[in-house]
């Protein structure tokens, strides 16, 4: 029961903390060199190097190109960094877009019960329990 209190929230902050580094001194390099390497929109920006054998050989021609050639175990530790590093920053990105839509709602919700105060008992009942949802949504 514990593991469904606040898991939402707790999802949403794991996705904020900084995801350590693997211990390869040869690893933590490459991944250093793909983050800098300015072909990217925000940070790594892997959501551009899909999976496919091209893309992988281009991440690849970059670490050759700066001097740095992974082994196989290597390279899929490195791959998998930045998949999970992408995830996060998906889930950051839903995490602001939930937040606004939930304040400006909640806000809407709000105004409507402060500045309409006789709208009737079904009307304010209904408002509460969108209310109630939204609160309801980030407790999950």
């Amino acid at each position: 029961m514990n593991r469904f209190i606040f898991s939402g929230i707790r999802e949403f902050f794991s996705a904020f903390k900084k995801q350590p580094l693997p211990e390869d001194r040869v690893v933590k390099k490459a991944i250093n060199i793909v983050e800098a390497s300015g072909n990217t929109d925000a940070g790594i920006g892997f959501h551009k190097i899909k999976t496919s054998t091209g893309d992988l050989e281009a991440v690849a021609q970059l670490l050759n190109q700066h001097g740095t050639i992974l082994d196989s175990p290597q390279f899929d530790k490195l791959i998998s960094y930045l998949h999970e590093n992408e995830a996060k920053a998906e889930k950051r990105r839903l995490f602001w877009f939930q937040l606004i839509i939930s304040i400006a709602l909640f806000l809407g919700l709000f105004g409507l019960l402060i500045y309409h105060p006789n709208l009737g008992e079904n009307t304010e009942k209904s408002i509460f329990s969108l209310i109630g949802v939204i609160v309801g949504f980030w407790l999950k």
